[in-house]
């Protein structure tokens, strides 16, 4: 699973594409900044400029 994230992340980094975590069931779309290891993702959107998601705590991410 791990891989294919990371797969998403890269993109998401190169193409300037948005993803889309979902934490608690709760949908928090961002452009990855940067990859934390294998524990968390940097990510920044419209309203925040910088936003630390942990990687144990997402159920699941999509691209646009």
């Amino acid at each position: 699973m791990m891989q294919i994230w990371q797969e998403l992340f890269a993109t998401s980094q190169r193409d300037k594409k948005g993803l889309t975590f979902w934490i608690g069931g709760q949908p928090v779309g961002g452009l990855v900044l940067r990859v934390i290891g294998d524990e968390a993702v940097e990510v920044r959107n419209q309203m925040y400029s910088r936003i630390v998601i942990r990687l144990s705590s997402v159920e699941a991410v999509a691209i646009n």
